[in-house]
C-alpha cells in the first residue's frame, strides 16, 4: 500500500523520483523499491515522507483514507489555501513561500 501511495503523491505534485531521493537523503534506488514494495522506509524515513508531502504516517501506510487528517480544525480558507498549496512541487512551494514571506513583510 506505501509503495502505490507513495507514487501517487510524488506523481499529483510532479516531483520525479532523483529530486525526492535528494530532498530526503536517500538514493533514487531507494525510492523505487519503496515504491514497488521491495523494501520500506524505517520510522525515521516515514516521518520524513510524511512530513515532505504533508500528509500524516495513517494516510501513507493506508490506515486511513484521510491525508491530512488534523486539517479538519481549520477554517475553509486555510482548507482551500491547502488544497492548493500541495498541488505544488517542492520548487514552487519555496517559491510561493518567498512571495508570501515578501509580501506580508512589504505590506
Amino acid at each position: 500500500m506505501l509503495g502505490l501511495v507513495l507514487k501517487q503523491l510524488r506523481k499529483e505534485r510532479g516531483i520525479l523520483q532523483n529530486v525526492l531521493a535528494k530532498d530526503i537523503n536517500v538514493t533514487q534506488a531507494t525510492i523505487s523499491s519503496w515504491e514497488i514494495e521491495r523494501t520500506a522506509p524505517n520510522i525515521a524515513q516515514l516521518n520524513l515522507l510524511a512530513n515532505y508531502f504533508n500528509v500524516t504516517v495513517d494516510y501513507l501506510i493506508g490506515r486511513t483514507d484521510e491525508c491530512n487528517a488534523y486539517i479538519y480544525d481549520l477554517g475553509d480558507n486555510e482548507k482551500s489555501f491547502l488544497k492548493y498549496y500541495n498541488k505544488l512541487n517542492e520548487r514552487e512551494k519555496r517559491a510561493f513561500k518567498a512571495m508570501l514571506e515578501s509580501y506580508v513583510k512589504n505590506k
